[in-house]
């Protein structure tokens, strides 16, 4: 499972409301006549998100893909038919945005929604199994889930950790991001 994973910010002046439902409109605009390889997607409000608006209150959208390939489809069917309207309203209320390419590593997509708190971190230097095993206490806990970057595809960190409760990891250098749920298809 991939997640094409979108960070963007409104514009200063924009009514976090109207924004919201906006993007909303156009998440239930793909699911309505999801294109191929697409399962769901998520959408959460974050802070101190340092890649994006210098960590300013922003949005994170999930995309939940099969594989990579389902990226071109989503791509061109995010912005066409009856698709391009929804997307063209909210995006001209955004000031910025960034994104990145995640495999899901451990966990489950159904414990996406119930998140708050997502850790972004990369990897010390080590063997990626013995760091795995580092992390094996939390990434077993309920409610959890570990992504891992796909190509260097973004400016975040290599890991996101995303759970419901706020996890300590030693000797890891973190940055704690707040999430709360809005809204999944």
């Amino acid at each position: 499972m991939l997640a094409y994973t979108f960070w963007h910010v409104p514009a200063p002046d924009t009514n976090r409301a109207h924004y919201e439902r906006l993007l909303i409109d156009f998440h239930k605009s793909i699911a309505s006549h999801a294109p191929a390889g697409f399962h769901s997607s998520l959408i959460f409000r974050t802070q101190n998100s340092p890649w994006i608006g210098n960590g300013a209150p922003a949005y994170e959208d999930w995309y939940l893909l099969d594989n990579s390939s389902s990226l071109d489809t989503l791509n061109d069917f995010a912005v066409s038919g009856p698709h391009k309207a929804p997307h063209d309203l909210v995006a001209s209320l955004a000031s910025s945005g960034a994104a990145g390419l995640y495999r899901l590593k451990t966990g489950s997509i159904e414990s996406m929604k119930h998140a708050r708190h997502s850790l972004w971190f990369s990897k010390p230097s080590m063997p990626y199994d013995a760091f795995f095993n580092q992390l094996r206490p939390q990434t077993e806990a309920p409610q959890t889930s570990l992504w891992l970057r796909q190509m260097v595809l973004s400016a975040a960190p290599e890991f996101c950790l995303r759970s419901t409760m706020k996890l300590q990891l030693a000797k890891i250098s973190v940055i704690h991001c707040p999430i709360e749920w809005i809204h999944s298809t």
